[in-house]
């Protein structure tokens, strides 16, 4: 749900959660079965905020799903589900080691598992 179908389209220019000019991207997924799991056709959508005229500027604000409800007791009526990544968020920073951390290569072979590393249930 979080990577953007490549069949999608852009369907407008909003506002979300205060993010001006956010794109709604939009994508019809059709309905599919697979032995006795049956999936449902959705109308799937993803809000991005395009700061830039970079992709690394852009950042995923949230996800729906669209769908006419497979439950007996909701049978016709549509669910809609949202996946909402933009409450506090903040600026993406890369993280990096602290300059006086080395790294080396790992051993060769496989873990050695002596007897420090026992659980107090073996002992």
């Amino acid at each position: 749900m979080i990577d953007v179908d490549a069949g999608a389209d852009l369907n407008k220019t909003e506002t979300y959660d205060g993010v001006k000019n956010a794109q709604n991207w939009y994508h019809f997924r059709p309905g599919s079965s697979s032995g006795h799991m049956q999936y449902a056709a959705q109308n799937q959508h993803w809000h991005i905020a395009a700061e830039g005229s970079d992709e690394k500027d852009s950042y995923l604000l949230a996800t729906e799903c669209i769908q006419v409800s497979q439950f007996s007791q909701y049978k016709g009526k549509l669910q809609h589900g949202v996946r909402d990544f933009s409450a506090n968020r903040t600026k993406f920073v890369e993280r990096a080691l602290p300059k006086d951390v080395v790294c080396t290569e790992k051993p060769a072979g496989p873990h050695f598992s002596g007897s420090q590393f026992r659980t107090a249930l073996y002992h």
